[in-house]
């Protein structure tokens, strides 16, 4: 038995590729240790992250993303109890789809231009779980 959760974010700032390799670097390190699985995808200073685990090494996660002071504005869209991961050969895959157009992926939706399309995803998570999966 798993937890999986999906939450969008703001960066307190927009991060340059270094630091979005820092970020990920840091992210495969503590994943690995804890068991935890997911997708990052980051679009001029957004996120979206889909991660799953162990329910007790995810509530610890979730406390410390909330605490993560590199983002804002968290909004859950997804937090089940799954029996297998959507992710599970990925410590952490990674995106940046800052210059990706609607035409490159399907079901992409330019997600993070706004809160607002939080909140649609909010009111329907499986479209936003749909699109994380398209990049698996």
């Amino acid at each position: 038995m798993f937890r999986s959760l999906t939450y969008f974010s703001t960066g307190a700032r927009l991060f340059s590729s270094k630091e979005l390799v820092l970020l990920l670097e840091q992210s495969r390190a503590a994943n690995a240790r804890f068991g935890i699985t997911g997708i990052l995808l980051y679009k001029l200073g957004s996120f979206i992250q889909a991660i799953e685990g162990p329910v007790e090494a995810m509530d610890q996660l979730y406390i410390n993303i909330c605490g993560d002071p590199r983002h804002r504005g968290i909004i859950k869209v997804l937090d089940d109890t799954i029996q297998e991961r959507e992710f599970s050969a990925w410590s952490m895959g990674f995106h940046d789809i800052s210059e990706m157009k609607e035409h490159h992926v399907p079901d992409f939706t330019d997600f993070l231009k706004s809160e607002e399309k939080a909140k649609e995803f909010h009111a329907n998570p499986s479209v936003a779980k749909k699109m994380l999966l398209s990049f698996r």
